[in-house]
C-alpha cells in the first residue's frame, strides 16, 4: 500500500515539471513563435531545473517520511489496540469463565440452600408427625377407642337404655309391639290401658377384626335382654335372659367380595350404604319391633357379597326359612281340611328348642339375591326372594276312621321382590325413603308377621299374596337433633276355596265374627294359677293389613369421644284390619307413646 502511494506522488511530480516544459508548446504541439522583448535590465538568474528537481524531491522525500511515519505510528496503534482487544477477549473469557463457576456455585450454594430448607421442613414434619404420634399412641393408651389381642382389635359397643311404654289398650306386652295383637275397644284388654317400663333393649356388642394384605377377617356379636326365660317376671328383679341379636363373621378381600356366615340381618332389609353388614337403614323407633311395613329378619344366613366399581354391589344368600302359623279356618259344615296337615311341631327340648314354639320342617333355605347402586341422586335397591313350602296331608285324618293311609308329602313355591330408594338433600339435614314389598309367602319379612300361606283342597300349602310398604321421613336441623316420621302397611290376600259346596281358607266370608267386640268373664291363667282376659267367643277374624303411623324425636345432650347421652319420644298410632266374615269386618285400633334415655359407648 506504501508503495502505491509513493508512485502516485512520483506521477504527480513529474506530471508538474512536464506542464512546465510545456508551455511555451502549444496544443498542437507546434512552437509559438517568439516574442520580442523590450531590454530590460538584466535579472539575476533562478533557481536551475536541476535545483527544482532537487528542492521538488527533497519535498517529496519530506512528505514521502511524514507519510511513513504516520503509517508506522498507525500501525503501532493497530498493534496496540490489537493487543489490548485480544487482552480484553482474555479477560473476558476469563471473567466468564469465573462468572460460570461464580454461577456454578452459586447454584450449588442455591441447591444445598433449598436442601437445607428441605431437611428443616422435614425435620419439622417428622417432628410434628412423632409428636402427633406420640400423642395419640398416648390416647389410645389412656383412652382406648379398641383393645389390641394378639394381632385382632376388639372394639365394644352397645347402650344402656332405660325405656316406657304406655298403651291405650293393652296387649300385657313390654316395650316389643305385637302388631297383629292389638285388641278390639269391645273386649276386656281393650278397656285397660298399660304402663311398663323397661331396660331390657340395653345392648352389648363386640367386634373384632383382623388384616392381612389382602383380607380383612371380622366377627360380630350382639346381644339384648329381650328374651323371657321360664322363670323371668317383672315382681321384684326383672330377670330376663340374654337374647342373640347377631353372631357373625365375615372375610373381605380388597377386591371387593365378602364372605359372610352366622346370624345376621336378612339381605331383604335394606342397607344405608352398599350391601355391607352392620349398615342397615333401621327405622328411627323406640319400639324394638320398628314398624309396620318395615322388611326384616335376622337369621342364621350365608351370604357372598361383590363390590363392582364405585357405585355397585350385587350379593346372593341362604338364609333360614320359617313356615308362619297357617291361615285357615274351616267351618263345622266342612271337614277340617286345615288339622289334616303337619307342617310344623313344637320344640324338642333335647334339639335346644323351645318347647313353646313352633318350627316349620323346612325343605331348603330361602334363597335371596340383591343389586345395590350408590349415587349422587340416592341410594336404591332391588332384591328378591325365593322360598319353598312343604307339609304332609293326610287325607283320611277326617274320615269315620281315621288313618294314615294314603298321606303325602306336598311342596309347593313362592317368593317375591322387594325395592327401596333413600334420597337425601340439604346436606343430609333431609331424608326421605320408601321401601315395598310384594310377592307370595313373604309376609314373614313384614314386621307385623302376617300368616304366610293357608291350605288348598288338595292339602297343599298355598303362599298368601301380599306385602309390605314404609314410607319414613328424617329431619336432621343440628347435630343434636333427629326428628322422624314412619307410615307402614302390611298386606296379607284373602285366599277362599270351596269344599262340599261352603267357602274356607283365609280371609273366607263364612269366618265367625260375631263376637270380636264382645267382652267376656275372666279365664282360667296359666301364669299362677289366677284370673286371665277372658277368651274373645266366635271370633275368627283373619288380618287383612296392619297400618301404623309413628312421630318422634331423639335429642343428644352429648356426643363425643366420651360417648354419647339422648333422650327420646314417641307417638305411635295403630290400625288393624280385618276381612269380613258373619260379623263383618271387626277393627281393633291402639295408641302408644314410648319414651327412651340412653348412653352409647364411644
Amino acid at each position: 500500500m506504501q508503495k502505491a502511494k509513493l508512485t502516485l506522488v512520483a506521477m504527480l511530480a513529474l506530471s508538474g515539471l512536464a506542464a512546465a516544459q510545456a508551455q511555451s508548446t502549444s496544443s498542437s504541439g507546434t512552437t509559438l513563435p517568439k516574442r520580442k522583448h523590450k531590454v530590460m535590465a538584466k535579472k539575476p538568474a533562478g533557481p536551475t531545473l536541476e535545483e527544482q528537481i532537487k528542492e521538488l524531491h527533497d519535498q517529496m522525500q519530506s512528505q514521502i517520511d511524514s507519510l511513513k511515519s504516520d503509517l508506522a505510528d498507525r500501525d503501532a496503534k493497530l498493534a496496540q489496540a490489537q493487543a489490548q482487544a485480544a487482552a480484553a477477549a482474555s479477560q473476558a473469557q476469563t471473567a466468564a469463565s469465573q462468572a460460570q463457576a461464580a454461577a456454578s456455585a452459586a447454584s450449588s450454594s442455591s441447591d444445598a440452600v433449598n436442601n437445607l430448607q428441605g431437611a428443616v421442613a422435614d425435620l419439622k414434619t417428622t417432628t410434628v408427625a412423632v409428636q402427633t404420634q406420640a400423642t395419640e399412641l398416648k390416647k389410645s393408651i389412656d383412652e382406648p377407642i379398641a383393645l389390641r389381642y394378639k394381632g385382632v382389635t376388639l372394639t365394644p359397643g352397645g347402650f344402656l337404655a332405660a325405656e316406657t311404654v304406655w298403651r291405650q289398650r293393652g296387649i300385657a306386652g313390654d316395650i316389643n309391639t305385637q302388631f297383629t295383637g292389638i285388641p278390639y275397644s269391645g273386649v276386656a284388654e281393650g278397656k285397660l290401658s298399660e304402663w311398663n317400663a323397661s331396660g331390657r333393649q340395653s345392648r352389648i356388642s363386640l367386634l373384632a377384626e383382623g388384616k392381612t394384605d389382602n383380607w380383612t377377617y371380622r366377627g360380630f356379636y350382639e346381644a339384648d335382654f329381650l328374651s323371657a326365660g321360664v322363670s323371668s317376671n317383672n315382681n321384684q328383679s326383672n330377670s330376663y335372659t340374654l337374647r342373640q341379636r347377631q353372631a357373625f363373621g365375615e372375610a373381605q378381600s380388597n377386591g371387593g367380595w365378602i364372605f359372610a356366615g352366622g346370624q345376621m340381618w336378612s339381605l331383604m332389609t335394606e342397607n344405608l350404604d352398599g350391601i355391607v353388614n352392620r349398615t342397615q337403614a333401621l327405622p328411627l323407633t323406640i319400639d324394638p319391633q320398628y314398624s309396620v311395613g318395615f322388611v326384616w329378619t335376622r337369621q342364621e344366613a350365608f351370604r357372598v357379597t361383590k363390590k363392582l366399581g364405585d357405585s355397585t354391589w350385587l350379593a346372593v344368600s341362604a338364609e333360614e326359612p320359617q313356615t308362619l302359623n297357617v291361615g285357615c279356618h274351616t267351618p263345622s259344615t266342612v271337614p277340617a281340611i286345615c288339622s289334616s296337615i303337619v307342617y310344623q311341631s313344637p320344640g324338642n327340648t333335647g334339639g335346644l328348642y323351645n318347647n313353646q314354639a313352633n318350627y316349620s320342617f323346612n325343605l331348603q333355605p330361602d334363597y335371596i339375591a340383591k343389586a345395590v347402586s350408590d349415587t349422587k341422586f340416592g341410594h336404591y335397591e332391588l332384591e328378591g326372594v325365593f322360598s319353598t313350602f312343604r307339609d304332609r296331608y293326610y287325607p283320611n285324618a277326617t274320615a269315620t276312621t281315621p288313618s294314615a293311609t294314603g298321606a303325602l308329602n306336598e311342596t309347593t313355591y313362592g317368593g317375591g321382590l322387594g325395592a327401596s330408594a333413600r334420597w337425601s338433600v340439604l346436606d343430609k339435614k333431609i331424608v326421605f325413603g320408601y321401601k315395598v314389598l310384594a310377592g307370595a309367602g313373604v309376609e314373614r319379612y313384614g314386621s307385623s308377621t302376617l300368616p304366610t300361606v293357608t291350605v288348598k283342597p288338595d292339602g297343599a300349602l298355598e303362599p298368601l299374596r301380599g306385602g309390605s310398604s314404609l314410607v319414613t321421613l328424617e329431619l336432621h336441623p343440628t347435630k343434636r337433633w333427629d326428628i322422624y316420621s314412619n307410615f307402614g302397611v302390611d298386606y296379607a290376600e284373602r285366599a277362599v276355596y270351596q269344599l262340599n259346596g261352603t267357602d274356607y281358607g283365609y280371609g273366607s266370608p263364612n269366618q265367625n265374627t260375631t263376637g270380636c267386640q264382645t267382652e267376656t268373664v275372666p279365664g282360667t291363667s296359666t301364669a299362677g294359677g289366677g284370673t286371665a282376659v277372658g277368651a274373645a267367643a266366635s271370633c275368627t277374624a283373619d288380618n287383612r293389613a296392619t297400618g301404623e303411623l309413628t312421630l318422634g324425636y331423639w335429642y343428644r345432650f352429648y356426643k363425643g369421644p366420651k360417648g354419647t347421652l339422648q333422650q327420646g319420644v314417641q307417638y305411635s298410632y295403630e290400625e288393624r284390619a280385618t276381612w269380613q266374615g258373619t260379623g263383618g269386618s271387626p277393627k281393633a285400633t291402639d295408641g302408644m307413646v314410648f319414651s327412651s334415655f340412653r348412653y352409647y359407648l364411644p
